[in-house]
């Protein structure tokens, strides 16, 4: 189980680098790009996954540690999901997109430094 943590793992960080970079190559007029919205909803996804692999292991977790993430989770893909559905109908995203990287890399630091 150990390696399909480690491969959750690597698609988990795929998908924040997706959210990350994809902000990053349009930083001068953010606009929810496709690789945005598929990296948070895979974080999202693989992130659920590696705490089910965990839990049938009898991993020890911190359920507020888990709690907390997955609540960032949910909103920076509910303000990617928001600006992409503004976008298609000529509406200002700027500051969603721009709230969903940060709050992605909230949720980097979230999990580096609170573990």
């Amino acid at each position: 189980m150990t390696t399909l943590q480690n491969v959750l793992l690597f698609a988990h960080l795929l998908g924040m680098a997706a959210i990350i970079g994809g902000y990053a190559a349009v930083a001068k007029a953010p606009r929810a790009v496709p690789a945005m919205v598929w990296g948070a909803r895979a974080q999202l996804l693989i992130g659920l996954a590696m705490v089910g692999v965990a839990s049938s292991q009898s991993w020890e977790l911190n359920h507020v540690w888990v709690a907390v993430k997955l609540l960032i989770a949910f909103v920076v893909v509910g303000l990617l999901e928001v600006a992409q559905s503004k976008e298609k109908k000529n509406e200002v995203a700027a500051p969603l997109v721009t709230g969903a990287a940060v709050l992605a890399v909230v949720n980097v630091a979230v999990a580096v430094f609170w573990h």
